[in-house]
């Protein structure tokens, strides 16, 4: 319940006229407190019972990270993405109670695309940003701290190749717009605990990336007009938050995000 009203306080200011009566920002903070305090301790009891629950808060405080992009109030760096954490969450908690994901209240949430694969494939880019990419890294000095991870780079890089060719994709159809965005967070699902720690360590190049895949979900959101409210504001954030992380030195490295979010924005 905590989780629901904390969103929904949330889902409150993003509206101009929203009604003066109270304090929503100040009601968000103490119904997230209480939410996670609640969730911690259902995760540490492991109750089965409670599975259901469990994954409807972890859906919830998912989307509350995502909409409340700009508090950074608990982030060391303005450009960390907590998403990776609710989502592999997700993911684990789906493994671990398969009955109850897939035959639950919240099957639909997480059964099989009908229109896309589950994951799109991974491919060698010959042109676009992912060529891009690759190039630079190839361009790598061997004295660079970041050749030792170049091979975990560029699978990264491959396997985002097939999302690049979605801003190609013009379609007013709900329902594929959906899937599409849903395969876009599925990437996020399916990265290696590898690339998540050198996300987290705030490694240059592997935000990059993700930059490049925020660009893609913001891209796509820009043509779901009225839908996926909480997740937004997110792309054009944390593509500008790892450009100003990731400073002049890798602006080439950068361009393509920014270029598109700046597109983002013009058409609103």
């Amino acid at each position: 319940m905590h989780a629901i009203l904390a969103l929904s306080a949330r889902h409150l200011q993003e509206h101009r006229d929203c009604p003066g009566y109270y304090d929503y920002k100040l009601l968000e903070s103490d119904h997230l407190q209480k939410a996670l305090t609640s969730f911690r301790s259902a995760v540490n009891a492991n109750v089965v019972s409670g599975q259901d629950a469990l994954l409807a808060t972890s859906f919830l405080l998912f989307f509350h990270t995502c909409a409340d992009v700009m508090s950074g109030a608990n982030l060391s760096q303005p450009c960390e993405d907590t998403s990776f954490t609710f989502l592999r969450g997700l993911r684990a908690l789906v493994i671990g109670n398969s009955d109850v994901a897939h035959s639950g209240l919240f099957k639909s949430l997480v059964a099989r695309p009908h229109l896309l694969p589950l994951v799109l494939p991974p491919a060698v880019p010959l042109q676009g940003p992912g060529a891009v990419l690759m190039r630079l890294l190839r361009n790598l000095l061997q004295r660079s701290p970041f050749i030792e991870n170049q091979e975990l780079y560029i699978e990264r890089i491959e396997s985002l190749t097939s999302y690049f060719s979605l801003l190609e994709v013009q379609s007013n159809d709900t329902k594929t717009l959906d899937e599409l965005l849903m395969s876009c967070l599925r990437w996020q699902v399916f990265c290696s605990a590898e690339y998540v720690t050198l996300v987290q360590g705030h490694d240059i190049i592997a935000l990059t990336i993700l930059a490049h895949y925020y660009a893609v979900v913001g891209y796509l959101l820009a043509g779901a007009k009225g839908k996926w409210w909480w997740l937004r504001r997110k792309p054009i954030y944390m593509v500008r938050a790892i450009g100003k992380y990731v400073g002049p030195d890798y602006a080439s490295w950068i361009e393509w995000p920014r270029m598109i979010a700046r597109r983002c924005e013009e058409t609103g």
